[in-house]
């Protein structure tokens, strides 16, 4: 694992900021400073239908910083010390090789660590949303949430609902307006690896990302539109949650209590939860309305029509 301190002193060091770039999350803005032009190109890529401009240019406009938001200073010390640093208003965070154990440098990725910081800034701002680790597409009876930890399949399993004619709402976070009962768009660039390429038939990348630092680790980066057209949702009431409980040689279904499902969603959140008591109240009205499961994953097809057998009916989901 990553590790990841938070403290005050002591400050981060002091090195020259390059452009400010704004972004826009459900009406919040957050500021971007850093020393790294390939930070700051890696977010505009990842978040570029939240991207407003930069101060460079003046496109966001003066009435965006007069909005509730934050801003986040990167600095980019791999060189020096061996750490991606990042400050917010409040605290310094610090991202470190050196601090795990030498079999796991191998799989670092400081990008990565930026990209779920900004994220997780987004989440906290949004105060209305509910930010939940999972994919989410749109089928003809309603929203289709696949809560997952890393590597268990909710990005090649969404993708592939929507080569078959789903619409796409999100690989990585399913944003749920818990004040309106249902789930946003929410789409950040998908990140590939090979492996999930070949899985979706898609063919080899012309420009594959070498993580910052990181010569080797090869990973294709696209905008759900270049894989299928026209194909992002509106907002969208939820219909199921899929837990992702893992693979195996086929496909399996276990209907799970929707009281249960309430406790177990809980894992995924991705905003703070300072009072839980109040977080599962303020979630509950979802879960009268939502029929809830774990799924086991087997063959990617095998899969993806075993839920499109139980979510065909009805009209498109759009809104």
């Amino acid at each position: 694992m990553l590790a990841r301190t938070a403290c005050k002193p002591p400050a981060a060091p002091r090195m020259q900021m390059l452009t400010e770039d704004i972004y826009l999350f459900f009406g919040h803005p957050i500021i971007v400073r850093s020393n790294s032009k390939e930070v700051l190109a890696h977010l505009r890529l990842v978040y570029s239908r939240f991207y407003r401009g930069s101060d460079s240019d003046h496109s966001y406009g003066e009435n965006l910083l007069n909005t509730s938001g934050t801003s986040l200073e990167i600095i980019d010390d791999i060189a020096g010390n061996n750490e991606i640093v990042i400050k917010d208003r409040l605290r310094t965070y610090r991202f470190a090789c050196s601090d795990i154990h030498s079999h796991e440098q191998e799989t670092f990725d400081p990008l990565g660590a930026i990209q779920w910081f900004m994220l997780w800034t987004a989440s906290n701002l949004a105060k209305d949303y509910s930010f939940i680790h999972a994919g989410a597409v749109a089928s003809k009876k309603g929203g289709i949430i696949f809560p997952a930890v890393s590597g268990f399949g909710k990005t090649t399993l969404a993708i592939r609902l929507v080569q078959k004619g789903y619409r796409f709402l999100s690989d990585e976070v399913a944003c749920i307006n818990v004040v309106q009962n249902r789930i946003e768009p929410f789409p950040r660039k998908i990140n590939l690896t090979d492996e999930s390429r070949i899985l979706l038939r898609l063919p080899p990348w012309d420009d594959p990302i070498d993580r910052l630092k990181r010569p080797g680790v090869r990973k294709g980066m696209l905008d759900i539109e270049e894989i299928v057209a026209d194909s992002l949702s509106e907002p969208c009431t939820p219909g199921y949650i899929f837990f992702l409980m893992g693979f195996g040689e086929k496909p399996r279904l276990e209907r799970i209590a929707p009281s249960h499902a309430l406790f177990h969603i809980f894992r995924f959140s991705i905003s703070s939860v300072d009072n839980p008591g109040s977080y599962l109240f303020s979630h509950a009205p979802l879960f009268n309305t939502v029929q809830c499961f774990n799924l086991v994953i087997g063959d990617l097809d095998e899969t993806a029509d075993l839920i499109m057998h139980m979510t065909d009916q009805g009209k498109l989901c759009n809104g």
